[in-house]
């Protein structure tokens, strides 16, 4: 009869080899010795709050770590590259054929209630997986949290999620936080600092974000991983000047806001009698207010008119050479038509796109303003061109095209 038995008093991450006798009566003695087993016994579970670094580690791979058996070297700790280039952070290497992964040690935690932080490097477009494993020894328990592509070339980028009840995450007790890369595209992600702690019970929020502008008024929307009871704006504008409002909905319009400045804006969530933490600011400017549609501009001042928006919208060349931002229209005397100064764009080396808006107009209603303007090319490029837009706000999202 086969029966099951358990070896207790062991010692955590330690190997072992257990043989086995049959005791077979008083006078017959025992048995030959079975073939030897070889295990290791689980490491400690570790308590949450639960950080590394990896600055103290002296082997490729910290102890109570796991990573793929049959890829060992895929996975090992390097002081080449490391967050602020100081100490030691984990490299994970995939190629087309194999991928790569990384367990911690198990988590005596409740694996849907955890809040992750870790800071990551790597190529723009890496794309990587972070999830648990209730047995780290098996990939096939790798249950996924949250997939992301890296978005930012080769910088350090802190990565936050919580496991929290809502999203359906695992509550077993034995769960080890995992990092991988799939098989199929040559791939190096670095990962340092990593920070387990409980979730909060008021949520933060992440992905604060502008989404538009009137001269009154800022629109705001977020990213939420529960719906708290309301959220709370902080509103600082260029004097320094601090004002709250409330809203219970998202995305959410800021309101009797002053014309033609720049603020500062940040949310929290409101739960009951809690707040949570702020999230990241934003800065988002209003609109000058909407002028006469009836007007001539001659460029007399020698600079681009006041609430005029100079900007570059597709980038410079790879070393950067072409990028001049704000100053990509200027004013010049060496061409105009008539008198005054003429606005100039910057030449469209390496495939550079510029914008210039003017100030919000009042348009009452439509076929019924004519607007004119003179252009001088000096470059006789065939594919430079110019086009007129109208659009509600300061940008070509949902603009409407007038010529070419």
């Amino acid at each position: 009869q086969k029966t099951a038995y358990e070896i207790e008093n062991l010692v955590p991450n330690r190997s072992y080899e257990a043989v086995l006798q049959a005791y077979c009566g008083v006078g017959r003695g025992y048995s030959q010795e079975s073939e030897p087993i070889e295990f290791t016994t689980m490491c400690e579970q570790v308590s949450i709050p639960w950080s590394t670094t990896f600055d103290n580690e002296t082997t490729d791979l910290p102890e109570c770590w796991t990573t793929d058996r049959n890829n060992p070297k895929a996975t090992k700790v390097q002081n080449k590259i490391a967050y602020d280039n100081i100490g030691n952070a984990l490299c994970l290497t995939a190629t087309t054929s194999n991928g790569a992964f990384v367990a911690t040690p198990i988590l005596n935690h409740a694996a849907n209630d955890l809040d992750i932080k870790m800071k990551l490097y790597a190529a723009k477009g890496t794309a990587f997986s972070v999830g648990i494993m209730t047995e780290p020894s098996m990939p096939e328990t790798f249950e996924v949290l949250w997939r992301d592509t890296i978005q930012v070339d080769n910088s350090w980028i802190e990565y936050r999620r919580p496991t929290i009840t809502s999203l359906g995450y695992s509550a077993s007790d034995h769960a080890a936080l995992a990092i991988a890369l799939d098989a199929g595209v040559v791939a190096t992600l670095y990962v340092d600092d990593i920070n387990v702690t409980d979730a909060p019970t008021c949520m933060y929020i992440d992905n604060l974000r502008y989404l538009t502008s009137s001269d009154t008024t800022i629109t705001i929307d977020w990213h939420e991983y529960q719906t708290a009871d309301a959220y709370e704006v902080e509103i600082t504008d260029n004097n320094g000047v601090i004002s709250y409002e409330t809203s219970s909905t998202k995305p959410f319009i800021v309101t009797g806001l002053t014309p033609d400045t720049q603020y500062s804006l940040r949310i929290r969530s409101i739960c009951s009698n809690e707040r949570g933490e702020w999230s990241n600011s934003i800065e988002a400017r209003t609109m000058c207010m909407p002028r006469e549609p009836i007007f001539v501009e001659q460029f007399a001042t020698g600079s681009i008119p006041t609430c005029w928006i100079s900007k570059q919208i597709v980038g410079s060349d790879n070393t950067g050479k072409y990028n001049y931002g704000d100053a990509a229209w200027y004013t010049s005397s060496s061409k105009t038509h008539s008198t005054g100064a003429a606005l100039a764009a910057r030449r469209s080396y390496a495939g550079i796109r510029t914008l210039l808006t003017t100030q919000a107009i009042e348009i009452d209603r439509a076929s019924k303003y004519d607007m004119r303007f003179w252009f001088y090319r000096e470059s006789m490029t065939g594919s430079d061109s110019i086009i007129v837009w109208v659009n509600n706000r300061p940008d070509l999202i949902g603009a409407t095209c007038l010529d070419t």
